[in-house]
């Protein structure tokens, strides 16, 4: 346990969240250590701190990580019930690592079946190690299987490309745009007009889902490509407009009163 916490004690955040002493262990550790790397050890500390958490994004709730890690550490089996986008099954794993993404965690598993998955585990309502082992691939590499995994995702997904310029005051709500959120906080370097809105290239999966989400941000975002995008948020605009502008007899007898 000390090991694996001192593994992780540039990213102490992550050492908390799998149930690891991160600082307990980097202060035995540096006692078992000469002076000079003492000292090199403490200034990468003082310089280096690794936050995986993004600024607006909420992080996931993840109750069951503590128990996935678990089987993950003592490479037991692992018996889950997980949600789907499509219904809750429950299924028995082999866990073979752990993945961050940004602050959203996933793990990559073998089912009984054969094959590779990855599973997030925000969507793991319940988890149990059970009390036998399985045995590691001895050739399993973790950077490689996830590099797959995520290139298999990408290639997955339907692109819909939009830009969009987005008011300062609206930069605090693009975590709302889910698939469509660029790195958050925005780089110094994102061009911006005179207005100071920033203008971003955004991918979606389709335009309706573009246009929903976009229209969250309502007057803090405006899209300038493609046509199609800007005529579905012009419609829906009206809607809007039309859905909430005061009727004959409000204008008659003016804004309503609060009741008391």
């Amino acid at each position: 346990a000390d090991a694996r916490a001192a593994a992780l004690g540039a990213v102490p955040t992550v050492a908390r969240d799998l149930g690891l002493d991160a600082p307990g262990a980097e202060r035995k550790l540096l006692t078992a250590v000469d002076p000079d790397t003492e000292a090199a050890a403490r200034s990468v500390r003082d310089r280096l701190l690794i936050e995986p958490e993004d600024w607006f994004r909420p992080t996931d709730d993840v109750p069951s990580l503590l128990e996935v890690a678990r089987a993950v550490w003592e490479e037991r089996e692992l018996r889950v019930t997980y949600r789907s986008a499509r219904r809750t099954s429950d299924q028995v794993l082999q866990p073979l690592g752990l993945i961050l993404k940004g602050a959203t965690w996933y793990l990559l598993a073998r089912t009984r079946q054969g094959g590779d998955r990855v599973y997030r585990v925000s969507r793991i309502s319940e988890a149990a190690a059970l009390p036998h082992r399985f045995e590691r691939p001895g050739d399993f590499d973790l950077a490689a299987a996830w590099a797959e995994r995520k290139r298999d995702f990408l290639a997955s997904i339907p692109r819909y490309d939009a830009r969009v310029r987005v008011a300062p005051d609206g930069e605090r709500l693009l975590h709302l745009l889910e698939e469509g959120t660029p790195p958050l906080p925005l780089a110094h370097d994102v061009p911006r007009d005179d207005d100071g809105w920033a203008h971003l290239r955004l991918r979606f999966e389709r335009p309706d889902s573009a246009a929903r989400l976009l229209l969250q941000l309502g007057g803090h975002i405006e899209v300038l490509e493609p046509p199609e995008l800007r005529d579905l948020m012009s419609a829906a605009s009206r809607d809007l407009a039309a859905l909430y502008a005061p009727s004959a007899e409000a204008m008659t007898n003016g804004p309503p009163r609060l009741r008391q």
